[in-house]
């Protein structure tokens, strides 16, 4: 069970990280509110990836 949890867990992580990825790619000036909403992105990411990681860990 964790582990299909923890396959879902990074199927939704991936979308994350390449809009992310893109994001940063393609808007290099710096502004704040931007920048705010990339970094959540960025800490939604790396949430989802742990959450992954642990639960194909546990598995």
């Amino acid at each position: 069970m964790t582990v299909w949890a923890g396959r879902l867990l990074a199927a939704l992580a991936v979308p994350f990280a390449v809009w992310t990825l893109v994001r940063l790619h393609r808007y290099r000036e710096f502004d704040m509110a931007w920048f705010g909403r990339t970094r959540r992105l960025v800490e939604w990411t790396l949430l989802l990836l742990t959450a992954a990681l642990l639960c194909l860990w546990a598995g």
